[in-house]
């Protein structure tokens, strides 16, 4: 792709895949709410969810418009739900942690992907010397 099109383009490769992780993880959290017993540990389990679900949806938003901290924001978000994963790893089934896997796998190609082509877009902007704000 040319290094121009990254200016008016939106990274909907990088948000792709967040919207990918925001939809395994809310197929996770109904599986896993349907097995679990009512204790103190389900009010952790959807505090945590919505905590990860809200910052997919920002990320999501970020992610699109090339924002460089938000893609390091997306790596960090994917290691939470990886060790959110080994955390729970003895008391889910295969399929739970398949989803749990590939929704952090996801969040993070969607940083990594970010980050790849936000910098791209940074370094055309300062070659360039374009009159544009870098960090939207």
């Amino acid at each position: 792709m040319n290094k121009e099109k990254r200016l008016y383009q939106k990274n909907n490769l990088g948000y792709n895949f967040v919207i990918w992780f925001i939809i395994l993880n809310t197929i996770y959290t109904i599986f896993k709410l349907n097995s679990m017993p009512v204790n103190l540990d389900i009010g952790i389990f959807v505090v945590i969810t919505i905590i990860l679900s809200l910052m997919g949806f920002l990320i999501a938003v970020k992610v699109r418009s090339y924002s460089l901290f938000w893609s390091y924001g997306s790596c960090v978000i994917g290691i939470i739900q990886l060790v959110r994963y080994f955390f729970d790893m003895g008391n889910i089934d295969i399929i739970l942690s398949a989803y749990l896997i590939v929704s952090a796998i996801c969040i993070i190609l969607a940083g990594f992907v970010s980050i790849k082509r936000s910098k791209e877009r940074i370094s055309y902007i300062l070659e360039n010397n374009l009159d544009e704000k870098i960090h939207p």
